[in-house]
């Protein structure tokens, strides 16, 4: 029985995950099978994952999209081995990705082990996907290792969260019962990847699971109380996106209208949340 599971999911990753794979299985901590979770993409991401001939690899395809929760979880009915591993789609794991999160669970009495994650690119502009964590203290599963024991304790991801901060959600539990741990040398970076209209507007969608999270858990770290700072609602109504975003190409200028939209929908989708939830957010 492999000592480790790693899961990715994908939903429409066709473009990213042949890049992700490929790290995955260079792993120089080769005791290890890993589990893609398809969740019902309408594009090529099955054929791009059928194309490793690896016996690691256990592909699962859900017919339809049943959001991150429900995914990882269907992942989770799938794992063998003392520890599980998470990174997504778009993640490029550093070649010793596994050895550091395996060295930190054997040398330190911790439930799990958070990575750093880096954008691919230096300067990215604002049509670039930006996401990076390099301090910590985030719990994303792009880049985070669990004792497999701990699922049996405090059970999967909870679809409350079935869109965003799911990850979060499970760490604080998981903070219930133990130590996670940060470990800056266990690496991914996330591939240079560019909005489009449909995932930038989808994109504004997270702001009611994050007014959901800062009711259940007082929650008012940078991660997640930022969307109720009225920086937010300036970029809805002021041009404040020219003092704050790199524009190097046209394709940055064209964005620009569709980052206004978003920050209206987000506020939008806060308000809404916040009286559904009975919680003051302006």
């Amino acid at each position: 029985m492999p000592a480790i599971s790693v899961i990715v999911i994908a939903y429409n990753e066709a473009k990213t995950i042949s890049r992700s794979i490929e790290a995955i299985l260079k792993q120089s901590f080769d005791d290890f099978k890993l589990i893609v979770v398809d969740d019902g993409s309408d594009d090529h991401t099955s054929a791009a994952v059928k194309k490793f001939n690896d016996k690691r690899i256990k592909l699962i395809r859900n017919k339809k999209n049943l959001g991150v929760s429900r995914a990882r979880n269907i992942g989770l009915t799938n794992v063998s081995g003392e520890y599980v591993f998470f990174t997504d789609a778009d993640c490029i794991p550093e070649s010793d990705w596994l050895m550091q999160g395996v060295t930190v669970f054997e040398t330190n009495n911790c439930m799990g082990v958070e990575g750093r994650t880096l954008y691919e690119i230096q300067s990215p502009t604002l049509s670039d996907r930006y996401f990076e964590i390099p301090e910590g203290k985030q719990y994303c599963c792009c880049n985070m290792a669990y004792r497999r024991d701990v699922f049996e304790d405090v059970g999967g991801f909870r679809r409350r969260y079935n869109h965003a901060l799911e990850d979060r959600d499970l760490a604080f539990r998981v903070m219930k019962k133990g130590k996670l741990l940060f470990n800056p040398s266990m690496l991914v970076y996330h591939q240079h990847v560019k909005w489009t209209v449909k995932s930038l507007l989808n994109n504004a969608k997270r702001a009611k699971y994050t007014v959901r999270f800062v009711k259940e858990y007082n929650d008012r770290s940078a991660l997640v109380w930022r969307i109720a700072l009225p920086r937010l609602l300036l970029d809805a109504i002021f041009p404040m996106i020219f003092f704050r975003y790199k524009i190097r190409r046209l394709e940055d200028l064209l964005m620009l209208p569709i980052l206004y939209l978003r920050a209206a929908l987000t506020r939008l989708y806060i308000w809404k949340t916040a009286i559904e939830e009975r919680i003051l957010i302006f």
